[in-house]
């Protein structure tokens, strides 16, 4: 009866096919879930045998595979468990921290496929690149309006200076904001933080005889860090680098002022006497 295909109440039969050892797989997979149905699920979340099934069946280990609109990062994560390279895309920054978290609990996983088990149960280092570029860059207009470039770029800046604590002060290029005995430099919404725009903060900061420099940013300059310490020493400034947050473009988290401004962060392995890397 695998062959034979009868509308209900029909006579006879209206589609045959040949018996033959091997029978071409059928668009309709009822024997698989859509959409993920369990606890704390998304409505259109699909489900991990859907994609590992697609993925299975149209790659081999090594290939590369791309969701652009990753949601809750499903593809990624079975392409992960399946030994392929991905790149998963998403506008929304929910999407990108729910994708993230579910990568790196995979160690921990309970659905991971024989396949999978194959290469490991643990999810291989990923990068995380632009995270919010166009979410800030849609929150700018949305907060200043269309205006012109110097009134929006003030407007910015006093309100990042606001939410820091920190005062307007006029006279510098590269210095904001006056924080205490500390001054202020603020990057751009839509581009990383420089190595050669703190270079010129900390030249500011030292012709106008202050000794402590905040840096504030959403990106920074690869290698900025460990570049840029060296000369504030030389300087003889002090630098700090503060990560401006996501909340900052939150309404309700920057009107309640909880806001937390979060420091640059360096760590280093420490390996005991017979560990190697």
């Amino acid at each position: 009866m695998e062959f034979i295909k009868r509308e209900p109440g029909a006579t006879r039969c209206y589609y045959w096919i040949p018996p033959k050892d091997l029978i071409n797989a059928d668009t309709n997979w009822g024997d698989i879930y859509a959409y993920d149905n369990s606890p704390g699920s998304y409505p259109t979340q699909k489900s991990e045998p859907l994609l590992h099934r697609v993925i299975l069946s149209s790659s081999e280990p090594g290939d590369l595979v791309a969701d652009f609109f990753c949601g809750s990062g499903t593809t990624c994560a079975v392409a992960e468990k399946l030994n392929r390279r991905w790149i998963g895309v998403d506008l929304g920054r929910y999407a990108i921290h729910t994708t993230r978290k579910r990568l790196l609990e995979i160690e921990n996983s309970k659905s991971l496929t024989d396949e999978g088990k194959r290469y490991g149960k643990k999810a291989r280092p990923f990068e995380l690149l632009n995270l919010g570029r166009y979410e800030r860059q849609f929150w700018k207009v949305k907060a200043f309006g269309v205006k012109d470039e110097k009134t929006a770029l003030y407007e910015y800046l006093a309100f990042i200076l606001k939410l820091y604590g920190a005062e307007p002060i006029a006279g510098s290029a590269q210095i904001h904001g006056k924080k205490g005995n500390a001054l202020v430099y603020i990057g751009a919404v839509d581009a990383p933080v420089t190595i050669q725009e703190v270079t010129d903060a900390l030249q500011d900061t030292k012709d106008m005889n202050m000794k402590e420099l905040h840096v504030l940013g959403w990106e920074w300059e690869m290698g900025l860090n460990d570049a840029i310490q060296e000369l504030a020493k030389q300087r003889g400034v002090r630098l700090k680098l503060r990560i401006i947050p996501m909340d900052a473009i939150d309404p309700q988290a920057s009107g309640r002022g909880d806001v937390k401004f979060l420091s640059w962060l360096t760590l280093r392995p420490k390996l005991k006497s017979k560990e190697k890397l």
